[in-house]
């Protein structure tokens, strides 16, 4: 996967940078690509360019102008942490975190563990750095309890939305 930030707004190729660019018009499709200076491939578009967006390779850099990719991670991973072991002291749901995933295969070939609640609208699900294992205060098992339902990020949202009304 590719990782772009925004580095100019205008119709004008910036000066500093790696010269490797998106450019994107007005209406937000993309307009050509630039690699070395020198434009590689183009497409068909409605509006000027607006932006100029470079190539990063570390993708954690990039921000939305308040906060950097990295930043929000760490911000996710705390609140998730925070209402995990909320949940755990509660015993308002059933959490627990887990080395191996439910097949007993090790998460992502090791090096990672899995934090999993059984929440009355479903099964949500999160992937962490064998480093965070201590932020989560909550029961660790040999292996995830619970088979993956195949739930996507947009179902875990919609999941976490409908606790609200309960």
């Amino acid at each position: 996967m590719e990782y772009y930030k925004k580095i100019s707004v205008s119709e004008r190729l910036p000066s500093e940078s790696n010269l490797n660019y998106l450019t994107v018009s007005e209406k937000g499709i993309e307009t050509a690509r630039f690699f070395n200076g020198t434009k590689f491939e183009s497409a068909h578009y409605d509006g000027e360019i607006t932006h100029w967006l470079e190539k990063v390779e570390d993708n954690t850099l990039i921000s939305d102008g308040y906060h950097t990719f990295l930043e929000l991670y760490e911000f996710r991973k705390i609140y998730n942490a925070t209402l995990f072991n909320e949940w755990h002291l509660t015993g308002q749901y059933n959490v627990h975190k887990s080395e191996r995933h439910h097949d007993g295969e090790l998460c992502f070939g090791g090096g990672w563990f899995v934090v999993v609640a059984l929440l009355p609208t479903g099964q949500i699900t999160n992937h962490y750095k064998m480093e965070d294992w201590d932020l989560f205060r909550i029961p660790a098992k040999d292996k995830a309890l619970f088979e993956f339902d195949g739930h996507t990020p947009s179902d875990v949202l919609k999941r976490l939305e409908s606790l609200q009304m309960i």
